[in-house]
């Protein structure tokens, strides 16, 4: 049984109580620093509205139900990096919550929908950060961070294993980067994710004793660490010891999870209301507006590109993980169904581009380490042309595969007759002959996939291939030789 602890850093310009820039990644250390965000007596914190309507719209996006009220509460301890000695949080009244939440797992080949409960939504202000320099005997403290808003999200223990909790890690980042409120970032910090775990016996209605593992910063830890912590409660419990209820981390080097410390309750941290703050009423701040505003999120848009344009599960994950990507893809669509030589099915303009955002766009993002395909400094209608040109018949698919993976791609629109001379298709009589040669030449593969094996097809597609010098269309070669040979 597994239930996350989810805090967003939100982007906003300002800090959640102050004036202060928020900025903390790149400024010098105490440098983004006021008498409210230092705890100095006498101030008086203000909420940011922004910071409380991106939090409300997150709700939104997840499920949630809005209450009516709201408040800000104090929550006392006693670290190094908080300097008032107390964190401003939400204890019983958060801007949202319950709600459900549904998002997909790839499960044995075929897509499973999940449904995790939303316990809560609460807005909070982070603490500093705390540096500890290399072989010195005394920290550093720094309070940049101090003040910073951040969303919790804690679901309900309704993951079943370690992949599903990261599964979800990685839907929740997308859906923070569409609505556009986080970068959401485990590596810098912006998305921090914390772990209850329980084991029980199959069958069994009893909960186990749960563990808390904080400070999960990436993915890998997340599923790693997870993985470690229910193997451990599992010989704990087979052995006939007790699990203890404690706060836990993860240790990569042993690849085991270690204690921290015992765990603290809702008590121990002595709530009480914020003073200084009045509470909300949330439904009061154009929650009509908010939900007109909400983008199309990430799970719609990946079921979308599924069904409407045919995409396999793998290419509609690549396109919809980046939102400015997935609004480059569907302006290529646009520019490719109109004009001159207009591909009139937006499906096929969908399967085409994508092949090329997918393939020769994907290789140049990793092999210059960038994120954004807007980014590559290729003019945007080169795709759509090529789309054209590759439906139309009047381009290879290795031609266009070339192209965006050469210079070629960034002065394409003055070298494209001598390109378009050089990169036509085979003619289809041509074509059929070399098919027919292929077959021959390959008696064996040809006989195995009479006798049941397909996967003896891909001999023969490679000697015509081959003998095209990649001119040839793979998929409509494959087509040919099956109907041949059957």
């Amino acid at each position: 049984m597994i239930g996350l602890e989810i805090h967003v850093q939100l982007r906003t310009k300002s800090k959640m109580f102050c004036r202060c820039d928020n900025r903390a990644d790149d400024a010098r250390p105490n440098e983004l620093t006021c008498p409210v965000c230092l705890g100095l007596p006498g101030t008086l914190p203000v909420a940011n509205r922004t910071a409380v309507e991106w939090a409300l719209k997150a709700a939104i996006a997840l499920g949630c139900e809005i209450p009516k009220r709201s408040k800000f509460d104090r929550k006392q301890y006693f670290y190094p990096d908080l300097p008032k000695g107390y964190q401003i949080s939400q204890y019983d009244k958060p801007l949202g919550g319950p709600g459900t939440f549904e998002f997909d797992v790839p499960e044995d080949g075929k897509v499973v929908t999940k449904k995790v409960g939303i316990t809560r939504l609460h807005l909070e202000e982070d603490a500093g950060k705390l540096t500890h320099p290399k072989g010195a005997d005394y920290s550093l403290v720094d309070l940049n961070r101090a003040g910073t808003p951040l969303a919790e999200i804690v679901t309900e223990p309704d993951f079943r294993s370690p992949a599903e909790a990261k599964r979800f890690l990685q839907e929740l980042r997308r859906l923070m980067r569409y609505l556009d409120i986080s970068d959401a970032d485990m590596e810098k910090g912006h998305l921090r994710a914390d772990a209850n775990v329980s084991v029980r016996p199959a069958g069994s209605k009893k909960l186990g004793t749960k563990t808390e593992l904080k400070n999960l910063n990436s993915f890998r830890f997340v599923e790693k660490g997870l993985a470690a912590e229910i193997d451990r409660q599992t010989g704990l419990l087979e052995r006939g010891e007790a699990v203890v209820h404690e706060t836990r981390g993860y240790d990569e080097d042993r690849g085991a999870t270690v204690s921290q410390r015992g765990k603290e309750e809702a008590h121990d941290y002595r709530y009480f209301p914020e003073p200084d703050i009045p509470p909300l009423e949330p439904r009061t701040m154009g929650l009509v507006r908010l939900r007109e505003d909400l983008p199309e999120l990430p799970v719609t848009r990946r079921r979308r590109y599924r069904d409407e344009y045919g995409l396999s599960e793998s290419d509609a994950e690549y396109l919809i993980d980046e939102p400015l990507n997935a609004n480059y893809f569907e302006e290529r669509i646009e520019e490719a169904i109109i004009g001159e030589d207009a591909i009139k099915d937006a499906k096929e303009a969908a399967g085409a581009i994508a092949k090329m955002l997918t393939g020769p766009y994907a290789a140049l993002l990793k092999s210059g380490k960038k994120q954004l395909f807007a980014e590559l400094g290729i003019e945007a209608g080169v795709v759509s042309d090529l789309a054209r040109l590759l439906v139309n018949g009047r381009i290879s698919w290795q031609g266009a595969k070339e192209i965006l993976s050469t210079d070629d791609a960034l002065h394409f629109r003055e070298r494209r007759e001598a390109l378009l001379k050089r990169y036509q298709p085979v003619a289809t009589d041509d074509i059929e002959a070399i098919i027919d040669q292929a077959i021959k030449d390959n008696p064996k593969p040809a006989a195995d996939f009479k006798s049941g094996n397909e996967n003896a097809r891909q001999v023969i597609v490679g000697s015509v291939m081959k003998a095209t010098k990649g001119a040839a269309d793979a998929k409509a070669v494959l087509e040919l030789i099956t109907k041949k040979l059957r």
